[in-house]
């Protein structure tokens, strides 16, 4: 129980820490996903890149150390748990990673240069609370993974060995076509259900405001707000008779236009065209 409590303690530290690690560098480092630049500049942003990238494996790690040292609380003094402990433990883990995923992802670490822009330069999703968020979102997504592939407690090593009970106890040749088997069968599966869902939602390299549910978010909020402004205006205009409301209102419909909708690109660290 002391080990569980403490390896919370440190996940949750390691996670926050990080968080704000990754808010400041976002806030105040421009285009940190940009691959472009040179010199002195192009390699610290690079570096800075390379140790978000890294920050993000070493919380998922620790979150799925988290769940193993669950079972190490559980069961203590064993180093073989009993086996419908460890499909409990692991189900929940999966189901608790799955609803959270599809609550709160997708939400990018480290952000490409557009997103980030309109992220910290432009307030749609500026607070520490969504560099956390991105934190969670990627260890739910490394403990859905290791759920499943873990080599001791994994999904598909249960499922390889019920195929073939040998692959527990003696690793054949029979047991290694299994287990590839699962996995490619597995492998298309997922690669099915990930084109399906990038087809349906339209999500590509270019919808990069998709690809961060804050934003979509701040973004809807937005619209509806507008949305419903103009109908309440259009109902005082059908009531009055007179569209004096609308010639008041212009002058705040122009500063909140301008507050939202983000300028051009004006990076001067990427080199000009040629006319």
């Amino acid at each position: 129980l002391t080990q569980a409590v403490l390896s919370s303690c440190l996940a949750a530290l390691l996670t926050l820490s990080c968080a704000l690690l990754t808010h400041l560098a976002m806030k105040y480092c421009r285009g940190v996903a940009d691959r472009k630049g040179a010199g002195l500049t192009g390699f610290l942003r690079f570096f800075l890149l390379a140790t978000i990238t890294c920050l993000g494996w070493a919380v998922a790690w620790s979150n799925w150390e988290l769940v193993l040292s669950l079972m190490d609380a559980l069961e203590p003094g064993r180093s073989d748990h009993n086996l419908v402990l460890v499909r409990v433990v692991i189900a929940i883990c999966l189901v608790l990673s799955a609803c959270f995923y599809l609550r709160f992802g997708p939400e990018p670490i480290i952000p490409d240069p557009q997103l980030q822009q309109l992220c910290y330069s432009h307030g749609y999703s500026s607070s520490v609370q969504r560099s956390l968020v991105s934190y969670v979102v990627y260890s739910c997504v490394i403990c859905m993974v290791m759920a499943c592939c873990d080599p001791t407690y994994g999904l598909l090593i249960s499922l390889a060995s019920a195929v073939y009970s040998s692959t527990s106890s003696m690793f054949d040749v029979e047991a290694l076509l299994v287990l590839y088997s699962v996995a490619c069968a597995v492998t298309f599966v997922g690669a099915l259900c990930s084109a399906a869902i990038t087809w349906a939602f339209e999500v590509d390299a270019f919808s990069s405001m998709r690809l961060s549910r804050s934003v979509n978010r701040a973004c809807n909020k937005m619209v509806f707000h507008r949305r419903s402004r103009f109908d309440s205006m259009l109902s005082q205009v059908q009531k009055d008779g007179s569209d004096a409301c609308f010639l008041e209102a212009k002058e705040f419909d122009s500063g909140a236009m301008s507050s939202f909708m983000p300028p051009e690109d004006s990076d001067e660290d990427e080199p000009k065209e040629a006319a």
